[in-house]
């Protein structure tokens, strides 16, 4: 978005089969990046410093292959980000499938080939790559294609469940059990008229001197749906400092909220 009433054109590249988006801060940079999820090796975008010479510019590095996201299944889809246990490190929760006749049968922009086993993989985030930790038992196999999923706490414990709806109208729910390293702080950022869900502010700070970047999103990929929250981890029960709200257009305010406890729950913030 340029600010001026239209885009300007950012040239990502792709296998031409893209799966859906995901808009986390992978790295713990403070920067929102992009992974999207692809035919063969799904992209992890990390956004870089803006250049001296072009300060508001934007710069992208493509890292998939070094974070290990080469999509042995054949094709990576339906990506959903979050931060499965807490640790301050955005997950990513996607479905596998291995088109008949190979990747190689996917490729273009043909017809698409009959789809085989669908798997779901779960790649948690170690700070410089992702690692495979397997789900529960049973979760994992093959099942029918994966036409969304959302995540909310359903327990009420804290962690984000997961529900998905399957392609022959099976409902599954995955219940996260996995370990925690800490709380978390959910952000509920209200907007003006128009957009009250204050769909793009971003919540930005520090958690034991290390920079989070979060913002409200609207969905999480394709075939998902988002929060409409902001949660960040509180790992070891450490407080969130410099805390700040950035709202969008036609707002374009920011409000200072300083220091926030591990303990504070949900937090709602308003722009005025």
């Amino acid at each position: 978005n340029s600010g001026k009433g239209g885009f300007a054109p950012i040239a990502l590249a792709s296998q031409g089969r893209c799966g859906g988006w995901g808009v986390a801060d992978f790295d713990g940079d403070g920067r929102l990046d992009l992974l999207m999820a692809n035919l063969g090796l799904s992209a992890l975008y990390l956004a870089q410093p803006p250049a001296v010479d072009a300060p508001g510019g934007l710069t992208w590095t493509d890292v998939g292959a070094a974070w290990g996201l080469q999509a042995k299944e054949g094709l990576h889809t339906r990506p959903l980000v979050h931060d499965f246990d807490h640790d301050g490190r955005p997950d990513v929760l996607l479905m596998t499938t291995q088109p008949a006749g190979g990747v190689a049968a996917w490729k273009g922009c043909g017809p698409a080939p009959t789809l085989e086993a669908q798997a779901d993989l779960l790649l948690h985030n170690e700070g410089d790559h992702f690692s495979r930790w397997p789900l529960a038992a049973g979760a994992d196999g093959p099942a029918s294609a994966l036409r969304a999923q959302a995540a909310l706490d359903l327990d009420g414990d804290g962690d984000l469940d997961v529900v998905q709806v399957r392609g022959d109208g099976l409902v599954r729910v995955l219940r996260n059990d996995m370990p925690s390293a800490g709380g978390v702080v959910t952000f509920r950022v209200a907007g003006p008229t128009g957009n009250r869900f204050a769909v793009g502010a971003r919540v930005t700070g520090f958690v034991g001197g290390e920079p989070f970047a979060g913002q409200v999103l609207g969905n999480a990929g394709f075939g998902g749906a988002g929060v409409w929250r902001v949660r960040v981890a509180t790992p070891e029960g450490l407080p969130l400092t410099n805390v700040q709200v950035h709202w969008p257009a036609p707002l374009h305010l920011s409000r200072d909220l300083g220091s926030v406890p591990a303990n504070a729950g949900v937090v709602n913030v308003a722009p005025y």
